[in-house]
This record gives C-alpha cells, structure tokens and sequence, in this order.
C-alpha cells in the first residue's frame, strides 16, 4: 500500500512531499546616511582642458557628519582640443595623461570638502561608503 501511494505521488509530480526546498535570503539593509538635503554636486573646472567624468569614493565620518578619506577610484576624460589625448584611471591602472590628475588631485578631493552628511533614521542600518561623481568641464 505504502508503494503504490508513492508512485501516485511521483507519477503526477509530488516531488517535494519528502523534502523541503531552501530558499537563501540576502538581507538588503537601509543606509544609515545620506548627503544632507539632497546635495548636488556641482561641476568642477579644472582649467578648461578636459571634460568627462571623475568618481571618487569617500568614508562617513558619523561625528562630525562629514566626508573623509577620499579616494579618486574612476577618471574618464578628453581633450577639448585633441580628440587623440585622453585620460582613463581604473583604481591602479592608469592611461593617457594622468599626471594631468595627480597634479590637480588636491583641487578635485577638495571639491569635497564642504559635502555634509545626515542620519536617516533607520534601525539596523549600514553605515555607506560614497561614491561620488564630478562632472568635469
């Protein structure tokens, strides 16, 4: 009797009455921060001779509310004069002109400087790593 009630249950596709399935949840947590009253991020000019996109990774310094340890993770730029001069910086790999970058490294984190952040109120929250984008002109 036992036999013939597990092929009917096999016969019309009962496969899981035996077995449970395990279904894996990855938790998504609210940020604990966020750049105060929506901050926009304004262009910066670095002389005229390029223009594209930097981003840069940036810390939250939860006393003071502010941004630290700034890090210039992605350049992609071009010549406004020559099509043939770039400048691609990947984390460690760099292409092009990037001593262009290192020489005005100090003006770009500083674009930073006055960036606020605020609490924003969840519980059981992650404290964010930014990733900040400026458009060059």
């Amino acid at each position: 009797m036992r036999i013939l009630i597990i092929i009917v249950f096999i016969a019309f596709g009962v496969e899981n009455v035996f077995c449970q399935e395990e279904t894996i949840i990855d938790p998504v947590f609210p940020l604990c921060y966020r750049l105060k009253n929506n901050t926009k991020i304004k262009p910066l000019n670095l002389g005229g001779n390029y223009h594209g996109k930097i981003f840069v990774l940036a810390d939250c310094d939860t006393v003071n509310n502010i941004l630290i340890n700034h890090q210039i993770v992605f350049v992609k730029l071009k010549s406004y004069s020559n099509p043939n001069d770039s400048i691609e910086i990947r984390l460690d790999d760099k292409f092009g002109n990037f001593k262009f970058i290192e020489e005005n490294s100090t003006k770009i984190l500083g674009h930073f400087s006055n960036l606020k952040i605020e609490k924003t109120g969840f519980e059981n929250c992650q404290i964010p790593q930014f990733t900040l984008p400026i458009k060059i002109e």
